[in-house]
């Protein structure tokens, strides 16, 4: 009976819930997920465990418990990879896709897992290739990793969907200097550099205006 086989998982992951018990809830969800066909009642079942999964997350974390916090995090995260998997199935669900995987992607850097968060903001970008958060997301994913030429190529295509001019776009501007710079390509990280001193001299950002005015230093270098 499928509407009491929801009833019957709720009460349970409250319980779980209230007791704390983690590896419970998750075997809970994990075999509804393989057990219950993908329908509309199943769909609002899982939203609403992600909702309270992820205001837990954030009372527990507000309470001074990250780890309590990262473990409500964790079953989230498995509700979603759930709802993320029959959107990719069911074409009446893909419209939520996007906004899915970038909370799956912000839990997984939340723990560290750049690899996997990186892999998700590819998929969105295969589908939505001006997504700008994905594009700034993986850039900055890229430069952490040292992967200077991908951070380079995430930028570009950032600053292309931002208002010239905005802190944003010249936040963006300086990241390919600082990627240009990266690379040993000093004279194109002062071109960028030099560009925006130029153009745009009221950055409207002091911490960003001092790392532009830092890198100017190191890359464009005057001969004696």
């Amino acid at each position: 009976n499928k509407p009491l086989w929801l009833t019957a998982v709720n009460l349970r992951l409250e319980c779980y819930r209230d007791k704390r018990l983690i590896d419970p809830a998750k075997t809970a969800i994990e075999s509804l997920l393989k057990g219950y066909p993908a329908d509309q009642d199943l769909w609002d079942f899982l939203a609403e465990w992600a909702e309270a999964y992820d205001a837990q997350t954030e009372r527990w974390n507000s309470a001074g418990n990250p780890d309590q916090g990262a473990a409500f995090m964790g079953l989230a995260l498995a509700v979603y990879t759930g709802m993320a998997n029959i959107a990719l199935k069911q074409t009446g669900y893909q419209e939520y896709l996007d906004v899915i995987q970038f909370r799956m992607a912000e839990i997984l850097m939340a723990q560290g897992e750049m690899d996997r968060a990186g892999r998700l903001y590819r998929e969105i970008l295969t589908r939505t290739p001006d997504a700008a958060r994905a594009l700034s997301k993986l850039g900055r994913i890229y430069e952490e990793q040292g992967h200077w030429d991908r951070a380079l190529e995430m930028w570009r295509g950032y600053a292309k969907g931002t208002e010239e001019g905005s802190v944003e776009w010249l936040d963006a501007r300086y990241r390919i200097a600082l990627a240009n710079s990266k690379m040993g390509r000093n004279q194109a990280a002062c071109d960028v550099i030099t560009m925006i001193r130029v153009l745009h001299p009221d950055v409207g950002d002091e911490a960003l205006l001092a790392k532009i005015l830092a890198l100017e230093k190191t890359v464009c270098v005057k001969a004696d």
